[in-house]
């Protein structure tokens, strides 16, 4: 039980580092994603400040889409990348209630499994009475078969006793034999 506890909670740690280390590469290429933008928004300067001199009136065109398409792609790499970690986030916290749950089972397996060694013992034991009680009877038995037997309705008793015995195996002595060898 304690190797499955160890089990479960080494797999739980390994499934959090592992979402934590894809958030990490998320918000990683996030900051890549900025720095390209701020660089291409430089270069687009640049590129500005050059064409001024020869095509004024195209620049402007030229510039505005460039900035719109790299900032809808951003955009759009941003919003990909914000659900795939919502999604891990998702994962992880689903990953620790199962885990969770898988121990709290485990830990509900061991105490039943307690409780039913107890209950075995206790079975054993009282097994161990009845045989004792059995020898003892067996033990009567032979005596009465014997010569020198104290009574021939002793005998007779304890044979009707056997036969009802032997009719039922597994149930208490019936009331009316109990009745007679008390007699």
């Amino acid at each position: 039980m304690a190797v499955e506890r160890k089990n479960s909670t080494e797999v739980k740690s390994l499934a959090e580092n592992q979402a934590e280390e894809q958030i990490r590469f998320l918000k990683e290429q996030n900051a890549q994603l900025a720095r390209l933008l701020h660089h291409e928004k430089s270069k687009s300067e640049r590129m500005k400040n050059d064409l001024v001199e020869r095509v004024s009136g195209l620049l402007d065109d030229f510039v505005t889409e460039r900035d719109r398409s790299l900032e809808d792609a951003f955009t759009k790499m941003k919003q990909e990348n914000g659900r795939v970690e919502s999604s891990l986030n998702g994962f992880t916290e689903e990953y620790s209630r199962k885990a969770d749950e898988v121990v709290m089972r485990n830990q509900e397996l061991s105490t039943s499994l307690e409780k039913k060694g107890e209950q075995c013992k206790r079975l054993r034991d009282g097994a161990y009475k009845v045989i004792l009680g059995c020898l003892a009877f067996c033990t009567t038995i032979n005596r009465l078969r014997s010569p020198s037997a104290v009574s021939a309705t002793q005998s007779s008793k304890v044979c009707q006793v056997c036969r009802t015995l032997s009719q039922h195996p597994y149930q208490r002595t019936p009331r009316r034999l109990r009745d007679k060898l008390t007699r």
